[in-house]
């Protein structure tokens, strides 16, 4: 009862004011539904509005008799009865909601009678771009164009657009036929109303569509936006950017959301600024806010449809206004009423005041609630304007304003010659996407009681805080959240076509921005971006790290080789061969033979009371040559050890030969001298393979890599003989080669006795190889050359430029080396990789055993002496009893009295005659 007398009130007030004042009757068809219904308030208000300031000078003076029927607006047959109705009031005009199912009529029945029809409802170019209507006049601003300058701002080639309800299929419509015009790329979906909008959504992020236009209700945008922020889907990150299409999306609390760091931009048709806004806004909350039919959040209004219709009332009431003065006064009565005749045989009576009354409504130009109103001759507004919003961390602010009366219709405010692009995403919080792989990241030990990135530490933390410093020296702010990928996996492409792993995260919107050992290769540059390169690498190869050498007891001997040695003996023999025959061919190496001088007995012995006495023989002379093959052999011996001997040669061939020998040996001694200090200082590791090629020639050794990583790529796509063999023996192989993580693959490695190697990336080898029990060890040369790198979505092109700028900053400033030398240097000495590329070598003091041939030849040499110098006394023993066994015989064979008697008298005269020996 209450909301009958709200509506008859106001009419009762109109006619009680209109005595002899000029009036018009305006026509108003609006829905059926229960109180309260805002454009049905708004055009009972407006007229009571309009009479009582028309008693002042400055406003305009006549009085608007509302004449309101409401119906079913879906119904042609009950629209056309009312526009009939008022038609038979004499009304001037009719305002009012206009279903789609009804235009045409509405339309049709407007140029008939000759009824101009001002409607709030649609956008004449947007939801019947072909069709004319002469008659009718829309106050609703057209968003076609605002979305395509949208468009082509954003570079968007490829999205989706859902839509739901009449205006929405309509508008869809009128896309359709546009975009086909462009190069675009564009899935349409209508959103049913009992389809769910998840499924929906699943099936564009599916599809790759990140970019998704939403044509919906408000309320369906709130229950969109309700569900995008959902964990299962992932689509609230950075490289989402949706646009929604309802003029009333502002007015959403999006602190209620956790949407994360995803662009969202909306349309916004109100200036909040304005005090016309004001006035409204308050007049709207208190008329809400006190109606007892519903109960109404105060925080949350649907204002774009109350505040066109507040405009079209003020298009109504001035194109009368300008109507009275140019007719020079009021509408002259008729002869008869307007009718329809409906059910008769007569032609309708129109109204002829209708086409210059539909003439001047299209001139009206007025600054309204919704801004500037102009129209077009078709009767759609033109030269207007709408803000454009964006997300920021209060919600949805004005970043920029579509103006259509300026050449450069779309103008952003955030953006100013002194920001940057930066500046626009500090309010963003970007998803990143990385994969536990010490030392790149690790969780820490307590990460049970940490939350967020705090539970996090390796490489790429401190690469992101590194990049987060570079951001904050510009004074920009870049905040972020780590997330896990959800499967585990680098990122390849499957049998489906899909992609799994970070960059499938990167490719479907479940993530921003990718830091982790992400290898950059052509694939993966097609489908993500990729800054400049943190960190150079390569495939290696990872063995275990075979049991270090024990020393031989002739180790002294390894640091020539076998055959060197051999060459050496005969060199030794040569040599002393060539010195024996130079000496026996030259005459200066011969000399006379010194004898001992005789004893008295005439035996030639030494006279042990005159030691120093020589003697020559008389009889004839003899001569001799020290250099015979013992004494030669003997010099080249002397020589080889750089020890010296009494011998020299005397003759010019034997100094050349002797010569040259000591030439040869004094290089061959240093070079042994300075091999062996090298070799015998450090334990040296046999490797069982050097090479790729090395895998490939033996099957001892099986091998593997991870699966779905870069290294896969590599050897599936390369043409090298090498690389092609490997793949194929792997992709044939029985047992699995592939491992699940790095870590799996090095664990199988330490577990297999030396029987598997594992393919992965220098960077990963090294460390690894560095971590107890350090038994692992890199061989070989690089596979090949590639590099790390962040992947970005493609969408993020300002972010990757950004994060490119901050990593070359950080190789200016030697950071990037200084984080490596952090988590790859080893605490545990033993574990320490020098850099030496395909063995481990360490310095250390000699031993007992490196050193022991050395003693047992020592001992070996001692004990032959012993031995030599025993046979030696044993012999000369035994030459001294027999020769002294002689002379005893002798003696006593001279002293028998047989013997005697044969004496000469005197014996010296004797031993003078019989003597064959003169002093000299």
């Amino acid at each position: 009862m209450r909301g009958v007398m709200l509506l008859v009130l106001p009419i009762a007030v109109i006619f009680s004011t209109c005595k002899a004042v000029e009036f018009y009757s305006i026509g108003g068809i609006f829905g059926d539904g229960p109180p309260p219904n805002p454009e049905r308030m708004i055009f009972v208000q407006s007229a009571i509005r309009n009479n009582i300031r028309s008693n002042s000078s400055a406003f305009r003076p006549f009085h608007a008799a509302a004449r309101l029927q409401h119906t079913k607006l879906a119904n042609n047959a009950a629209v056309l009865r009312k526009m009939c109705v008022l038609l038979a009031y004499n009304v001037s005009l009719i305002v009012g909601v206009a279903d789609f199912d009804v235009v045409n009529m509405v339309a049709t029945t407007s140029q008939k009678i000759q009824l101009p029809f001002i409607t709030p409802s649609f956008a004449l170019k947007e939801s019947f771009p072909d069709m004319e209507f002469d008659y009718v006049v829309s106050l609703r601003p057209s968003l076609v164009q605002p979305l395509l300058d949208m468009l082509e701002y954003n570079r968007w080639k490829q999205f989706a657009y859902i839509y739901d309800g009449k205006r929405g299929m309509r508008r869809a419509d009128t896309f359709m036929q546009i975009f086909s015009r462009y190069d675009y790329d564009v899935i349409f979906k209508h959103l049913l109303t009992e389809e769910p909008i998840t499924e929906t959504l699943k099936n564009m992020r599916d599809s790759g569509r990140h970019h998704i236009i939403f044509d919906l209700s408000l309320d369906a945008s709130e229950n969109a936006l309700r569900k995008l922020q959902a964990n299962d889907l992932g689509m609230v990150t950075a490289s989402y950017h949706y646009i929604f299409m309802d003029l009333d999306i502002g007015e959403i609390d999006m602190n209620q959301f956790q949407l994360g760091g995803l662009n969202l931009t909306g349309f916004r048709l109100l200036d909040k600024d304005s005090d016309a806004y004001q006035d409204f806004i308050l007049d709207w909350r208190s008329y809400v806010k006190n109606s007892s039919y519903i109960e109404v959040d105060t925080n949350y209004f649907h204002l774009s449809n109350p505040a066109i219709s507040v405009d079209m009332m003020d298009v109504a009431l001035e194109a009368l206004d300008m109507f009275r003065l140019d007719s020079r006064g009021s509408v002259r009565k008729k002869e008869r009423a307007l009718s329809c005749n409906l059910g008769t045989s007569y032609a309708p009576v129109p109204n002829r005041d209708g086409p210059k009354l539909i003439e001047i409504i299209k001139k009206v130009k007025l600054q309204g609630l919704t801004g500037n109103i102009e129209f077009d001759s078709r009767g759609d507004r033109t030269n207007y304007s709408v803000q454009i919003l964006g997300l920021r961390q209060t919600g949805l602010e004005k970043v920029g304003t579509w103006n259509g009366q300026n050449e450069n219709r779309l103008t952003f405010d955030t953006f100013t010659e002194d920001e940057s692009p930066a500046d626009a995403m500090s309010g963003r919080i970007y998803t990143v996407t990385s994969i536990l792989s010490p030392p790149f990241l690790m969780l820490k030990k307590d990460a049970d009681q940490r939350r967020g990135i705090d539970k996090y530490e390796g490489y790429c933390v401190d690469l992101l805080e590194e990049i987060v410093k570079v951001y904050k020296s510009k004074h920009s702010i870049f905040r972020y959240k780590i997330k896990l990928v959800a499967d585990g996996e680098y990122g390849a492409q499957m049998e489906n076509g899909k992609w799994n792993g970070m960059i499938g995260e990167l490719i479907y919107g479940k993530a921003d921005i990718a830091v982790a050992p992400l290898t950059i290769n052509v694939q993966r540059e097609r489908m993500v971006g990729f800054t400049k390169p943190f960190m150079s690498l390569g495939v290696s190869i990872m063995i275990k790290k075979p049991q270090d050498n024990q020393p031989g007891v002739f180790t002294f001997m390894q640091p020539l080789a076998p055959e060197i040695w051999m060459s050496i003996v005969f060199a030794c023999i040569i040599v002393s061969v060539v010195l024996f025959q130079v000496s026996r061919f030259s005459p200066k190496e011969w000399h006379p033979v010194e004898h001992p001088p005789p004893t008295p007995s005439g035996t030639g012995e030494f006279n042990l009371n005159k030691p120093g006495e020589r003697f020559v023989t008389e009889d004839r002379e003899e001569t001799e040559n020290d250099f015979g093959i013992f004494n030669s052999l003997w010099f080249t011996v002397g020589a080889l050890m750089q020890q010296g001997c009494e011998l020299c040669p005397r003759s010019f061939a034997g100094r050349v030969t002797g010569s040259v020998w000591w030439f040869f040996t004094l290089i061959l001694v240093s070079s042994y001298t300075a091999n062996l200090a090298a070799f015998l200082t450090a334990k040296r590791m046999v490797m069982p393979i050097s090479s790729a090629a090395d895998l490939v020639d033996q099957t001892t050794i099986t091998y593997g890599i991870l699966k779905s990583g870069s290294t896969e790529t590599f050897l599936k796509t390369s043409t090298v003989p090498v690389y092609r063999h490997m793949w194929e023996f792997m992709a044939n192989s029985e047992d699995s080669p592939f491992a699940n993580t790095t870590e799996e693959g090095v664990e199988r490695v330490r577990k297999s006795n030396g029987k598997f190697a594992f393919l992965l990336e220098s960077a990963m080898n090294d460390y690894y190889s560095q971590q107890p029990p350090c038994n692992t060890v890199r061989v070989g040369n690089l596979l090949d050359s590639k590099s790390y790198g962040i992947g970005v979505n493609k969408q993020l092109v300002d972010v990757r430029e950004l994060v490119t700028l901050a990593i070359l900053e950080l190789q200016e400033q030697a950071i990037l080396t200084r984080l490596e030398k952090k988590w790859w240097t080893s605490n545990n000495e033993s574990c320490r990789i020098p850099n030496i590329p395909d063995h481990m070598s360490k310095t250390s003091a000699l031993n007992l055993v490196t050193l022991a041939g050395i003693f047992y030849i020592l001992l070996g040499g001692l004990a032959v002496a012993l031995l030599v110098a025993g046979g030696n006394l044993f012999w000369r023993s035994r030459h001294e009893i027999i020769a002294a066994k002689s002379r005893y015989i002798e003696k006593h064979k001279a002293r028998s009295p047989e013997n005697k008697k044969k004496l000469p008298a005197n014996p010296e005269a004797q031993t003078k005659g019989n003597g064959s020996h003169t002093p000299v």
